[in-house]
């Protein structure tokens, strides 16, 4: 589910989205507080922290979040559906205009789906063509359900269902893809047309090759073509070789956390397609080269999380589709990978060690997945596989589906230098200047207000209690920024030798300004606020306090220059 992939992303490596929002309001304050909880792992507390927001709050924007939360808490971890979906009619209802209106009606169909409610599946369908026609994914996926929902309880609607779905969305080949496979199992199961079927099937292959759908097309006219037993559905042949997949660059892994290590897959699977990708290049086109958040309630919260979903803005950076691919059990979703393996495509997929791993390889005979991560390459049993696969997606709290996986789809050319570099440019502009809050901490020049407002706090000449904590962030959030910031500089850099004038001198200005910054956030660093060693909380510190009024000083200046940058971002993203 995409909107919530896009907030939460980061979690399980994964997907955060904006909230609308001042700094540090009282509403803000309190959905800080319970994401506070929910972070801890702590569902119940978590949930009635939620419900006070949105019972003090109603009508206030950063309501819809909590009403987000809410739905998934109860969904996920405290087995109430129906609550749940009472969460997602009202943002659907209260909260139009907002960023998850969509994806609470496509919940609602899929828990429909879920619950074998047609008339609910109907309703969620309906509203999201009418009210958010432009949204082609979300309503392509909302009809997959009803294709499923009606094909399971064997009416012939199905097959209109699926046709409507080629004709309104053909710039959505995943869930066309999806929609012919539905379609031959319905002219199978519903009129006993094999023939038909198998031509169904057929035009997944030949339409759409790189999908998942076409692999699982496949092995349906296998089962028809030569009658194998329907009681192998789901297990691969036994007798097929191993398979490793060749020119799979190794996994390089530079230390960071979930951040590095997400976009560090993700170049494993850019180069294997011979695509000019690095580091510091995916820092810049996914957007976390110059994202900031900074809450005090959670101060580590900043290097936890991706303001938007990096393997979909990087794979459109590069020209390539976007393959998503979740399954519902362990048995659908160790074919599917076989199949992505099978079509000489690497997957990324959550995985316990290392948060993300790509998988390059399978032994049928031994029952093993070859995968490279941040430790390096290593062998791992089917089961074991599964298992740590669906505990990493499980630890994403919903912000993953189960058994997630993404590779990289047909290229439509090479990358232009200059479209690359504006669309770094546009998402680095609008995530310092426009968002305000991203998983509901404060970001951009509201997280710099954030960190401002909190050294100012402990500038009042007593230690406060935590101190150690703020002196930890200096030593590892406040450096993955000065990082960011300079990947930032390093990308565009390196890039202005290939740009037209004036994108060109824009470029070159924009990186000196991320390299001041960088000098910057060093000095704010080496002069930051450290408690005295066995000072105790409460006693006065006239010293420390100096330090930390010092260091709000030069978070304002680091402020005043990430806005100038951000202005050169913003001069270049114009066309």
């Amino acid at each position: 589910m995409s909107a919530r992939r896009r907030r939460l992303f980061a979690l399980a490596a994964v997907l955060a989205a904006a909230l609308a929002g001042g700094c540090q309001s009282k509403v803000q304050r309190q959905l800080n507080a319970a994401d506070a909880y929910r972070l801890q792992n702590k569902p119940d507390l978590a949930a009635e922290a939620y419900k006070q927001v949105v019972e003090a709050h109603p009508d206030d924007p950063l309501a819809a979040a909590a009403h987000v939360e809410l739905a998934m808490l109860y969904r996920v971890h405290l087995g109430d559906p129906q609550q749940a979906l009472e969460h997602y009619r009202i943002i659907a209802d209260r909260f139009p205009r907002s960023d998850w209106a969509d994806e609470a009606l496509l919940w609602m169909t899929h828990m429909g789906r879920v619950q074998k409610d047609l008339a609910l599946i109907r309703e969620g369908v309906s509203r999201l063509e009418a009210e958010h026609g432009g949204k082609h994914s979300a309503c392509a996926r909302a009809r997959i359900h009803l294709a499923i929902a009606l094909l399971d309880a064997g009416s012939p609607e199905t097959k209109a269902i699926c046709r409507s779905i080629l004709e309104r969305y053909p710039d959505q080949p995943n869930q066309c893809a999806q929609a012919q496979l539905i379609l031959g199992r319905a002219l199978e199961k519903l009129d006993r047309n094999e023939e038909g079927a198998a031509k169904a099937w057929e035009k997944v292959r030949e339409t759409y090759p790189d999908t998942v759908s076409a692999g699982q097309a496949t092995q349906r006219l296998g089962w028809l073509y030569y009658g194998q037993s329907r009681s192998n559905k789901g297990k691969p042949a036994a007798a097929s070789p191993p398979t490793r997949l060749a020119g799979v660059p190794a996994f390089a892994h530079q230390g960071g956390g979930v951040q590095a290590v997400t976009l560090e897959a993700l170049v494993v699977l850019l180069k294997h397609r011979k695509a000019d990708a690095d580091l510091n290049t995916l820092m810049a086109v996914s957007g976390a080269a110059f994202q900031f958040v900074y809450d005090p309630a959670n101060r580590g919260v900043g290097s936890a999380v991706f303001a938007t979903n990096p393997l979909q803005a990087t794979a459109a950076g590069y020209n390539f589709a976007a393959l998503e691919s979740p399954s519902s059990t362990a048995e659908e979703a160790m074919l599917s990978l076989c199949q992505t393996l099978d079509r000489g495509k690497p997957a990324m997929v959550p995985h316990t060690d290392g948060d993300w791993v790509v998988v390059v390889g399978y032994d049928r005979g031994r029952k093993v997945f070859t995968y490279l991560g941040p430790g390096g390459e290593r062998t791992q049993g089917f089961d074991q596989f599964a298992a740590s696969w669906k505990a990493a997606t499980d630890h994403a709290g919903g912000a993953l589906d189960p058994f997630y996986q993404f590779s990289l789809g047909p290229g439509k050319g090479a990358a232009d230098p200059a479209r690359l570099v504006r669309e770094a440019a546009r998402r680095g502009a609008s995530l310092l200047l426009q968002r305000n809050s991203v998983f509901g901490a404060p970001a951009g020049l509201a997280a710099y207000e954030s960190l401002i407002a909190d050294l100012e706090a402990h500038g009042s000449g007593t230690l406060p209690e935590d101190a150690a904590d703020l002196a930890s962030w200096a030593d590892g959030p406040l450096l993955e920024l000065r990082e960011g910031r300079t990947a930032a500089a390093q990308f565009l850099e390196a890039r202005a030798g290939a740009l037209p004038e004036p994108l060109a001198g824009q470029a070159r200005t924009a990186a000196a300004l991320y390299r001041s910054l960088a000098a910057k956030l060093s000095e704010l660093h080496d002069r930051f606020p450290r408690p005295p060693q066995d000072a105790q909380p409460g006693s006065a510190q006239p010293e420390y306090a100096g330090a930390a009024l010092a260091a709000a000083k030069l978070a304002r200046e680091a402020q005043a220059i990430d806005r100038d940058a951000a202005g050169q971002l913003t001069a270049m993203s114009a066309e």
